[in-house]
């Protein structure tokens, strides 16, 4: 039998629906941004969202390969 550990129990399984919940909020809020403008740098979303561009390129990755967004342009920064 196992033994119940510290965080374990309602309240844990309560903060983990609670990140899910506010995880697809914000994978939501991202989708939402790109239907209205249809084009936005990470960093313009990043913006939008309060979050790092790193965060949000992050992001756009993990929506990518869930099939949510596309990406269509990747271009090389000047400098």
């Amino acid at each position: 039998m196992r033994r119940a550990r510290a965080g374990d129990g309602p309240t844990k399984r309560r903060r983990e629906a609670a990140m899910t919940d506010w995880w697809r909020e914000l994978d939501d809020e991202i989708v939402n941004y790109l239907i209205d403008q249809e084009s936005l740098t990470p960093g313009e979303l990043s913006q939008k969202v309060g979050m790092s561009t790193d965060a949000v390129t992050s992001l756009l990755g993990r929506l990518a390969q869930e099939g949510r967004i596309t990406i269509l342009r990747v271009a090389r920064t000047s400098g």
